[in-house]
């Protein structure tokens, strides 16, 4: 199956994320006012991390769950850790999970349209989120 034989099938979820946060299963209809719940319980529940920025998400976590050793700093393998599986595994191509390993399908392309009009919600949860990061910023954990 080629992906984007997979990406037109059934296979896919459609709106994840969206039906997570809101209680709703595959299949079950959603609709507008379902993300602009969606949008709320992430704004008020969650932690927002991100991949595409995951040396101030390794950070926000540390300080959220108490990880530091004293006063804001890590202790050294603390540090080592994070660089180690947050930032620098994620790339190893040894790695079978490293995003290096995988194809991407890029904005445009006919996997990406087949797999954006399933998930129109949650592209618009995910644009949603990168806003609640950056106003997470300012909060103290």
């Amino acid at each position: 199956m080629t992906m984007l034989q997979y990406a037109e099938s059934d296979l896919v979820d459609s709106n994840y994320y969206t039906r997570k946060l809101v209680n709703k299963r595959e299949g079950e209809e959603l609709s507008p006012n379902h993300l602009v719940l969606a949008k709320e319980i992430l704004r008020q529940k969650a932690l927002v991390l991100l991949t595409s920025e995951m040396e101030e998400s390794a950070d926000r976590m540390a300080k959220y769950f108490g990880w530091y050793a004293q006063e804001e700093d890590l202790i050294p393998k603390q540090k080592e850790c994070l660089q180690r599986f947050a930032v620098e595994e994620p790339l190893n191509p040894l790695n079978p999970y490293s995003q290096k390993n995988f194809q991407t399908p890029q904005d445009g392309d006919p996997v990406w349209k087949a797999i954006a009009t399933r998930n129109l919600y949650d592209l618009e949860l995910y644009d949603y989120a990168k806003q609640v990061f950056q106003q997470q910023e300012v909060l103290s954990w």
